[in-house]
């Protein structure tokens, strides 16, 4: 199947990644000059399937927290046998999602800045007495996580200030924080050499529905992408960019 994929961020990366694997023709376009050139380019990277649960307890309906109507309608959400189904398949995604990048680490041999572990900061006694519910249910999960005081946070992270009041912090066992950005080079290279194609500087302008359906792209490379000297030539240039292969370490430009 011939995919097209908009936008070379870290969900379009590791998508055009594990569709050619499958075998699919994977088109990527980005308007950018590189992968993870916006949204992906200083993310946190933070993957903790732990996370993806809510903590507190569904609270009921009080004065001062927000219109009552709406808090009475999010509290009998939240008691549904459906939200606690719905809470159970994002856990399972973000689980599969940290068990997936361990596989392709592993498999791929990818090297990027990364640490283990996840640590939840928590500034005052009520705010580790709000969470309680959330702890409950990691344990019933068999996630793991340990309490930390506040000295225990403080040698585990030395980045802490130490003058900033501390209750403590809960550590995750399953996450880690990683560049997300380094991630996305690497594995954009590991997709081309399964077939997937990379047009930066290309903008969609509209996708038109039909048998096939088309979409509607144009090159659209910046003045200083062009440069001075080839401003001038910038209509002779082709209506894409065609596919751009990875550059090498000592580029600073992105791409070739």
């Amino acid at each position: 199947m011939r995919i097209a994929i908009i936008g070379a961020g870290v969900a379009g990366v590791c998508s055009a990644y594990e569709l050619a694997a499958a075998g699919h023709q994977v088109t990527v376009f980005e308007r950018r000059g590189s992968v993870a050139a916006e949204g992906s380019f200083a993310t946190g990277g933070h993957i903790a399937p732990a996370l993806a649960l809510p903590w507190l307890a569904p609270s009921f309906p009080r004065p001062g927290a927000g219109p009552l109507g709406w808090q009475w309608q999010r509290w009998r959400s939240q008691r549904k046998p459906a939200m606690q189904e719905a809470q159970d398949r994002v856990l399972h995604l973000a689980r599969f999602s940290h068990e997936r990048l361990q596989q392709l680490r592993r498999h791929l041999q990818l090297d990027h800045e990364r640490a283990e572990g996840q640590l939840v900061l928590l500034r005052q006694d009520k705010d580790q007495k709000a969470i309680q519910f959330g702890l409950e249910r990691l344990q019933r999960l068999d996630m793991p996580y340990r309490l930390l005081d506040a000295a225990q946070c403080l040698a585990l992270e030395p980045g802490l200030n130490p003058e900033i009041a501390l209750h403590g912090g809960i550590q995750l066992g399953l996450g880690e924080v990683g560049n997300t950005r380094q991630f996305c080079h690497l594995l954009r290279s590991e997709a081309q050499r399964l077939g997937a194609r990379f047009r930066f500087h290309t903008t969609v302008r509209r996708l038109e529905a039909g048998s096939p359906a088309s979409l509607v792209h144009e090159y659209t490379p910046t003045d200083e992408q062009l440069g001075p000297s080839t401003h001038q030539l910038r209509r002779a240039e082709p209506p894409d960019a065609g596919d751009t292969q990875p550059a090498p370490p000592w580029s600073a430009r992105g791409a070739l």
